[in-house]
């Protein structure tokens, strides 16, 4: 394995379709949200007849490495609509892991106008045509790699990005077999296109594990579904759906929030899928997008006659072992990767609103303005909740006498705001509350203060661990949906 190693350059704007100077670093702000690194110089742009009678043009990257004594890897990466190879050459760090790893990558350009040909796009029809020149080209392109490199036909990977992402799930729908996972960033495929009307499931070949990546504030919504109502999330939920049915997936997954990554597994009896949705992200891929599907995905997987062989993968795709999760409503949570009943009552969420009386003034004076208060909501759960991180639970009428599996006694009364912590006073987020014979108490607060956790909050939903972490939209829908 050789070194990764990251040329300093200057960081400019410009045209990503075109080779920039050697040095320059070309960061893109607007429709895509993405950022760029220093080509590499033996980065190779090929121009062929591999299609009909005209030419394909693609960027090929050949790691230093490759001295062809063995087969490797084989990436195929596809750029979003009106860029091209060099755009997404400049957007990934494909060539990074491949001078790590040692396989070969391949950047391709669409033909029409920078587009790809993918079905369903701007109302065409939603059934894919194997014989449209795009997915011949993908299907040339490989048969030209092998020819022309020593390629593990086994372990050819395709990904993509916004119209590329719909260039990559189109091709491993039609032909699968030729690949050993897909990955797909910023592009999720029209409902329409996955589903016929009444839910059923349009064609695909065959299984292939699949790597989604979205971000959060992606607003490039594909279709509006077959009652125009449908939003991003809805979509994004549909192409998970679509893919973890297929692939035979585990109605729950494990969960893990890692920083502003936010994961979902799924393990599949055919194959696998992974959904990372990655906060405060917009239209396009993150630089490290392409590392993080290589180390948890496509290290670990190979096509072997037609079936889909995992092996253990440079880094563990799964959930966070010390995470637990719950959220309003919902009357399951998270623990041990294990989704299980919550006893003794469901979580609910209260935000309070204050607002100044108004204060009496001299005649002719005008009150003082003060403005209107919101306090961050806060979720309520059951103090029998606290079990989950080791704590014993006395509760006897309106109170409850907690202690800590490290050897602290603490008492929680209803009503008070505060309680008592080995006999001092500690203030919480909010009073304890008596509801339908159970005493609820803060959640955050606790994990927080008592159990020295990290928490993440959004929208009801409460991620707990033991790092840092921000949860997205997404996922707290996610969650929501899983608990409940």
């Amino acid at each position: 394995m050789s070194k990764i190693h990251l040329t300093p350059g200057r960081s400019v704007t410009g045209d990503s379709n075109i080779r920039h100077p050697q040095g320059d670093i070309l960061n893109v702000r607007g429709f895509y949200d993405q950022n760029s690194h220093v080509m590499p110089e033996n980065l190779t742009e090929i121009s062929k007849v591999l299609v009909g009678d005209e030419e394909s043009s693609w960027v090929e990257y050949v790691p230093p490495c490759y001295d062809g004594s063995h087969p490797v890897p084989l990436v195929i990466s596809c750029h979003g609509g009106g860029q091209s190879g060099w755009g997404q050459a400049y957007a990934t760090s494909w060539m990074n892991v491949a001078d790590r790893e040692g396989f070969i990558v391949v950047f391709p350009d669409a033909k029409t106008n920078k587009a790809w040909q993918v079905a369903g796009h701007r109302g065409g029809s939603v059934e894919i045509d194997p014989n449209t020149r795009d997915i011949q080209l993908m299907l040339r392109l490989i048969e030209e790699m092998a020819g022309k490199y020593n390629i593990d036909q086994g372990r050819v990977f395709m990904q993509g990005m916004s119209m590329g992402d719909l260039m990559t799930m189109q091709f491993a729908r039609a032909f699968g077999e030729k690949l050993a996972g897909a990955a797909c960033a910023a592009g999720p495929t029209a409902i329409e296109g996955l589903f016929t009307e009444d839910e059923a499931l349009r064609p695909y070949s065959v299984p292939v594990p699949v790597f989604q990546s979205r971000g959060e504030h992606d607003a490039m919504a594909v279709s509006g579904g077959y009652d125009g109502k449908a939003t991003r999330y809805d979509i994004n939920r549909a192409d998970l759906q679509y893919w973890c049915t297929i692939n035979g997936c585990e109605k729950a997954p494990q969960f893990r929030i890692d920083g502003k990554n936010n994961y979902l597994y799924f393990k599949g009896s055919k194959a696998d899928v992974i959904y990372r949705d990655v906060k405060k992200r917009g239209h396009g891929q993150t630089f490290d997008d392409a590392d993080v599907v290589w180390r948890q995905f496509f290290s670990g997987l190979a096509r072997r006659d037609g079936q889909i062989v995992q092996t253990e993968t440079e880094e563990k795709a799964e959930g966070d072992a010390h995470a637990v999760l719950l959220a309003e409503g919902c009357t399951h949570l998270v623990r041990n990767n294990q989704i299980v009943s919550l006893k003794d009552g469901v979580p609910y969420n209260e935000q309070d609103v204050f607002e100044m009386p108004e204060i009496p003034t001299a005649p002719g004076a005008e009150p003082p303005k003060f403005p209107k208060l919101e306090f961050d909501p806060c979720l309520y759960a059951p103090v029998t909740f606290l079990e989950v991180f080791g704590a014993t639970v006395d509760f006897r009428e309106e109170t409850a006498l907690i202690h800590t599996a490290d050897g602290h006694e603490i008492e929680v009364s209803a009503g008070n705001v505060g309680c008592v912590i080995d006999n001092y006073i500690h203030s919480m987020e909010r009073q304890a509350e008596y509801k339908k014979g159970m005493l609820y108490v803060p959640v955050k607060w606790f994990a927080a203060n008592v159990f020295g956790r990290f928490v993440t909050e959004h929208d009801g939903a409460v991620y707990i661990s033991d790092h840092y972490g921000e949860m997205t939209n997404d996922m707290a829908k996610l969650i929501k949906e899983f608990l409940k």
